[in-house]
């Protein structure tokens, strides 16, 4: 029997039993009872003796926009603002020397003041420098003079389809931008060159592995055209040697013509890169009161009956399904408000009555975030993934009681959706809400923040459930569930070390990684990082 390369030493699974484990070519080839076993040894064999120390699948972020997180790290960041005066403070000086400024992270629901600037007072900060302000939701923005002229908003046309341009009452863009008004805007605002982003991959890369990731489902953004250019970049680091997280890349709906041209379909590429599912977006969001609703929304109504707006036309929705299970790509579609939610489930349910074979990499629903009972028993019954993300919870419950009253009960059902069977898939989002996952793995345990009461403590999940949404279920949501995401032998060897508990309510916060292990090798050692 061959030697082994890695050998872990006296660790525990999330259940507390003591284990050790041997990995030979990036595999798992024996996961024993601690002390109970032996492995050959070699000269080069690297021995972790672990003292009792947590060790679980390496996770994954099954929604996170890695192209936008990476971009938004070198941004005017404005989460901790707590008022429009707080934000135009921020924004003083950021002008010079600059061809835009771009600030992401804004949220109102937290402010006292939910006022946000006018595109003049931008103006007196940010002077004839194009601005572009994301809402944390990415769904809304905030723009100045400079860059609604740049975008041909000032003087043309406001009717944007999909989209809301605000306007004073003499018709005037007030610098307020919902959904793909917003897009008309970002459309003006350069790329960065191919070698700049491979430098922010590699960066965002060291960190994805500081936090436990080593598996992520990329996310698109609705009529944009980044996600071939980043498949093309992340393939020159692969082949490379040089991207070590495995990553499901989604591409958006419109480029599905180019895709199947090609021959690409959901699960084509290598162990690391892989084609993933083609994505559609129903509605909008909370925060920018555009997701859509089967009752109004309390108050700041979107859409002609208050309840908020389709970003595409269900009709249009029903097309691109049709088109996407012909070409062979999974789908996966952003839905927030109940009555997209159940939009969604009917049109998969559509696909199954026109005969289309379920794949074998299951549709998704991405938030998934507003579900009427009627509709949580069908994930389950159409195999369709939950893909959700805990940390905004966190981030919305204001927003979700102020919007909806005691309608938020319907927000974020976790608990339910486990009890109906459905698999769970947990991300992040990034950039639009925190990528460390231990955020996410705290609110869905807890659903407080602080010393705040539990936010609807029936929804709490507990530990094992957690573990298996940020691991195996992501990896199986992805199509890896027989490759990773379990500490079995014969899956590969990506796999996280814990100094603490993240899984623990009481003291998972202060959980930190060890070693980060992927594909067998040790890829991030907190020792080495000097923590």
């Amino acid at each position: 029997m061959a030697n082994a390369d890695l050998i872990l030493l006296d660790g525990r699974d999330i259940t507390g039993r003591a284990i050790d484990l041997y990995v030979i070519g990036g595999n798992l080839i024996e996961v024993a009872p601690a002390g109970d076993s032996t492995f050959p040894r070699g000269p080069k064999t690297r021995v972790l003796s672990l003292g009792g120390r947590l060790v679980t699948p390496g996770l994954w972020d099954a929604h996170v926009h890695l192209y936008h997180w990476c971009l938004s790290r070198g941004r005017l960041s404005l989460q901790d603002m707590g008022s429009r005066e707080e934000m135009l403070a921020a924004l003083s000086g950021q002008a010079l020397g600059t061809s835009w400024v771009l600030g992401h992270g804004w949220n109102t629901a937290r402010w006292a003041d939910p006022r946000l600037p006018h595109r003049k007072e931008l103006d007196q900060v940010t002077g004839d420098c194009p601005t572009l302000l994301w809402c944390s939701d990415l769904h809304s923005a905030i723009a100045n003079t400079a860059a609604l002229e740049m975008a041909g908003l000032m003087h043309g046309t406001h009717d944007i389809p999909g989209g809301v341009v605000e306007c004073d009452e003499d018709g005037t863009p007030n610098g307020w931008l919902k959904e793909m008004a917003a897009n008309v805007v970002r459309d003006c605002v350069p790329d960065t060159d191919d070698d700049e982003l491979a430098r922010l991959l590699l960066e965002a890369q060291s960190d994805l592995h500081r936090w436990g990731v080593t598996g992520i489902c990329d996310q698109r953004i609705k009529d944009q055209n980044e996600g071939p250019r980043l498949f093309r970049v992340l393939r020159g680091l692969e082949q490379n040697r040089c991207w070590q997280v495995r990553t499901s890349l989604n591409f958006a709906a419109h480029h599905l013509s180019e895709a199947a041209v090609l021959g690409l379909s959901t699960g084509f590429g290598s162990d690391r890169l892989r084609v993933g599912h083609l994505k559609i977006f129903a509605d909008g969001t909370l925060g920018s009161r555009t997701a859509r609703m089967l009752t109004p929304f309390n108050e700041q109504d979107v859409g002609e009956d208050g309840r908020g707006l389709y970003l595409t036309p269900p009709q249009e929705i029903e097309e691109e399904f049709r088109r996407a299970a012909e070409a062979g790509f999974s789908i996966s579609i952003h839905a927030i408000g109940d009555e997209a939610n159940r939009l969604c489930l009917d049109l998969f349910e559509g696909l199954d009555a026109q005969g289309f074979p379920r794949p074998k990499i299951p549709h998704r629903i991405e938030h998934a975030q507003f579900l009427d009972d009627l509709d949580l028993p069908r994930f389950k019954a159409l195999n369709v993934t939950a893909s959700v993300q805990p940390g905004h919870l966190l981030d919305d419950r204001w927003a979700a009681d102020q919007a909806l009253g005691a309608r938020a009960s319907l927000a974020y059902r976790f608990g339910d959706l486990r009890k109906a069977g459905a698999l769970l898939a947990m991300g992040s989002d990034a950039p639009v809400s925190e990528i460390d996952p231990r955020y996410g793995v705290g609110a869905a345990l807890s659903r407080r923040a602080g010393n705040d009461p539990a936010w609807y403590p029936e929804q709490c999940l507990d530990a094992e459930s957690v573990l298996f949404g940020y691991t195996l279920g992501a990896a199986t949501a992805a199509g890896w569930g027989d490759e990773v995401g379990s500490l079995r032998a014969g899956f590969r060897a990506d796999l996280v070390v814990w100094d603490g508990d993240p899984f623990s309510q009481e003291s998972g916060v202060r959980a930190r990684v060890a070693y980060t292990i992927f594909d067998g090798s040790v890829v991030y050692s907190a020792e080495e990082d000097g923590v």
